[in-house]
């Protein structure tokens, strides 16, 4: 089986915080579908930005069935990104596996995974990866803000 696996950062204060998202790959076009829509990088969110992230568990939630897994993590900022996101994601890495990772973190998933399978951010060229993305960005937002992912976790 195929797996897409995208893994996002973001950092404030003493805290670093980390999402996980993997979906197969014979979702990707739904889960697209589904977000092209309403997902927004938080950058461009504004004064916005509230209340996006208060509807976002209501959004979010629809799409828990085509997600495989839906997880974020914080830790204390420049310690180790913690082992229960590399443990999760050798559950499911495969030959057919992509990992799409953010820029900060690229040197220690090519280290683990091979250039060949880490795919970056910033150089993504194909749409569907790309609102994907957002979407893991959002969920590492979501955490971040709201420190609660219930609503959302899988």
């Amino acid at each position: 089986m195929s797996w897409l696996i995208f893994v996002d950062k973001s950092d404030e204060g003493n805290y670093s915080y980390i999402s996980l998202l993997i979906i197969r790959d014979s979702n990707k076009g739904k889960v697209y579908n589904n977000i092209v829509k309403w997902v927004k990088h938080s950058r461009k969110l504004g004064k916005r930005k509230t209340k996006y992230f208060n509807d976002f568990s209501n959004r979010y939630s629809p799409l828990l069935p085509l997600i495989e897994v839906s997880r974020a993590y914080s830790y204390k900022k420049g310690s180790q990104i913690p082992s229960v996101v590399f443990m999760k994601i050798d559950k499911y890495y495969d030959d057919f596996t992509i990992i799409v990772v953010d820029d900060k973190l690229v040197k220690a998933f090519q280290k683990r995974y091979g250039k060949d399978k880490v795919l970056i951010e910033g150089k993504l060229t194909d749409k569907q990866l790309k609102k994907i993305m957002e979407l893991a960005d959002n969920l590492c937002n979501y955490l971040r803000l709201n420190k609660s992912l219930e609503p959302v976790w899988k």
